[in-house]
Formats: C-alpha cells, structure tokens, sequence
C-alpha cells in the first residue's frame, strides 16, 4: 500500500516538460502530464529511476511510445503506454513529444 502511493506520488510529481520546436499551449502539458501519469500509475517499480519517453499522439489521440532512455523500462513503459486513448484535445497528431520522468521510491 505505502509503495503504491508512493509511486503514485512520484508520478504526480513528475517533472514535465514537453520538448519541441513550436511552443504548444501550457495547458496542453499539463492534461498530457496528467493523463501519462494516469496511465503509469498501475506500474509496479522496483526501485528509483529517471528516464525519458519519447512519443507521438495520432491522429485517434492514442499514445504511441517510439523510445525511452532506458532500456530496463522500455518494454514495461510500451505495455502501459502504447495505443492508449487521451483525453486530451488540441494536440497536433503525429508530432513527437519527450516527457522526462521521475520515478522516487
């Protein structure tokens, strides 16, 4: 129970900063921020970490993963993430975004 609030916690606490080009409307960031960590908050980390996820949106609003800094999180941040609907509207399809993540155990 303490683990998953704790990772819950750090999820919430994640340090967003969607890195592009073109500056997109800050509350954009936060409703991608907040639906992400949504998402990866059924994780069950083992320990602390900090890597990035690069992704783009389609043009459905689901979530494609193309990479992560990491390697020991690829395939478990692509199992949570990959082909799942935002709600989030405004977002330009197929653009990538990186989201730095920082997970504190």
């Amino acid at each position: 129970m303490r683990k998953s609030r704790l990772v819950i916690a750090a999820l919430f606490m994640l340090t967003i900063q969607l890195v592009k080009a073109n500056t997109i409307d800050p509350t954009i960031n936060e409703k991608l921020r907040v639906e992400i960590a949504k998402l990866m908050s059924d994780a069950k980390w083992e320990d602390s970490k900090k890597f990035n996820i690069s992704f783009i949106i389609t043009k459905n609003n689901e979530i494609v993963v193309t990479s992560t800094s990491d390697a020991s999180v690829d395939e478990e941040v692509k199992a949570l993430l990959n082909y799942k609907k935002l709600d989030v509207a405004g977002v330009t399809p197929n653009e990538i975004f990186v989201l730095p993540v920082t997970i504190v155990k």
